[in-house]
């Protein structure tokens, strides 16, 4: 069930409010009601359920009755973001052909950043976004600063499933004090093929 009762985003420091979104983002990919996909903001099973009687209500109501959604990285936090946070109003992402979450150039995709820029910075959403998309840059503002080839595209080459991207970038902020540091994962991986490599170098010199 959503909280209803929203923390103050005041009441706790900034890093530590990004923690407990990332926490209740694994929660929810856990329990099957997000499904990480590339390429879509939010996708609700059952749109056609949302219209304008449900404007004025809960963003995180609304999506709580939903079989389940369809989320990129920003989507997934801007989930819990709305369940956790004060209140985030249905009427926010209502455009004249319905709830839309999905347009990236569109008020709908500024509307989606900016409700998550009290918590995030930019640099922070487009470093997630490209390294979930395998892009070389977010469209969160285009102010991902982190080199392609050395970052970016490895990272998304390392996790092969979207849902495996996810689950590394959420736990790698809840590790990071807040912060989504990719280089850690990677150099993680690094260490582990050295380590195999002089293994492999002392069996040979039957060390």
């Amino acid at each position: 069930m959503g909280l209803h009762t929203y923390l103050e985003l005041k009441s706790v420091p900034k890093n530590i409010a990004r923690i407990l979104i990332c926490y209740d983002a694994l929660l929810q990919l856990r329990q099957k009601k997000i499904k990480p996909r590339k390429n879509t903001y939010i996708g609700l099973a059952e749109a056609e359920k949302v219209g304008e009687r449900q404007k004025n209500l809960q963003l995180d109501q609304v999506i709580e009755k939903q079989p389940y959604c369809e989320a990129c990285a920003l989507g997934t936090l801007l989930i819990s973001r709305a369940r956790i946070f004060n209140s985030l109003k249905v009427s926010s992402f209502m455009t004249e052909w319905g709830l839309d979450f999905c347009t990236s150039t569109g008020d709908s995709g500024y509307q989606l950043m900016n409700s998550l820029l009290p918590y995030f910075d930019k640099e922070q959403l487009s470093l997630v976004e490209a390294c979930f998309e395998g892009y070389g840059q977010g469209m969160a503002g285009r102010n991902c600063e982190v080199d392609y080839d050395k970052v970016i595209k490895p990272f998304a080459n390392k996790y092969k499933t979207a849902e495996s991207r996810l689950i590394a970038i959420l736990k790698n902020i809840i590790s990071n004090d807040g912060l989504f540091i990719p280089e850690k994962n990677l150099s993680r991986s690094r260490k582990k093929k050295v380590d195999k490599k002089e293994t492999v170098l002392k069996e040979n010199q039957g060390e």
